[in-house]
């Protein structure tokens, strides 16, 4: 809900081209990917019906979240919008990983 909100509050026609914006919207597509994965693993893992996935190739079944983006300056255009949404994939990462690595 945030980060709808955070979008709505501060969008920019310019931020579909902005490289940082491209960035955190790949890793949330990562993010969602891992999820999935989580989800599934722990649905397993405590007994219960797993809920069938599928997705292609091979490699879909491993982890896909990076390592952290480092964002030296962000355009002072969208600035709050990219710390926002940056501290929002932090979050995400860090309940995904577990925790601070």
């Amino acid at each position: 809900l945030g980060m709808a909100r955070a979008v709505h509050d501060n969008y920019d026609p310019g931020l579909p081209g902005d490289p940082v914006a491209r960035s955190i919207a790949l890793e949330l597509d990562r993010a969602a990917h891992d999820l999935l994965l989580l989800s599934h693993r722990r649905n397993s893992a405590e007994g219960h019906e797993a809920v069938t996935v599928t997705v292609e190739p091979i490699t879909a079944e491993l982890p896909a979240l990076t390592a952290p983006l480092v964002i030296p300056t962000p355009d002072p255009a969208n600035w709050i919008l990219i710390g926002s949404l940056m501290e929002d994939l932090r979050r995400v990462r860090e309940e995904i990983v577990g925790g601070v690595e």
